[in-house]
């Protein structure tokens, strides 16, 4: 991605064994713009990475309070700035690894964010 991207509806699905590169300071948001989306990260079998295309940081993934079904399974994110942040949302998380992460925790979960039944967690 060259750019950040904001998904404001309908799915995005990232298939198993999927790269998805980062260029500097570049973000994913997913249901942060009061529209309902969905993000389903499907690296169960052969996981997905979210890395940056360089030597820099990228921004890291925010899933906000409008954001519906979100589920994460082998998720490997590298060198993010910001890590994850959910905020007020309900994410399925089976399988979680973040390395590298500059300025923030890895995970933040706040506003009522919450792991849906199920999870395996990180």
């Amino acid at each position: 991605m060259t750019c950040d991207v904001t998904l404001t509806s309908g799915t995005l699905t990232v298939e198993a064994g999927a790269t998805v590169a980062f260029d500097e300071n570049t973000s994913l948001a997913v249901g942060t713009a009061n529209t309902e989306a969905t993000l389903v990260v499907a690296g169960e079998t052969n996981g997905v990475v979210f890395a940056p295309s360089g030597d820099v940081a990228w921004g890291g993934l925010q899933i906000g309070d409008t954001a519906r079904g979100v589920s994460i399974a082998g998720l490997s994110m590298k060198q993010s700035r910001d890590g994850v942040s959910i905020s007020g949302a309900e994410v399925a998380l089976n399988g979680l690894a973040i390395d590298g992460t500059e300025e923030a925790c890895g995970l933040s979960m706040k506003y009522g964010a919450r792991l849906a039944a199920g999870s395996a967690g990180l």
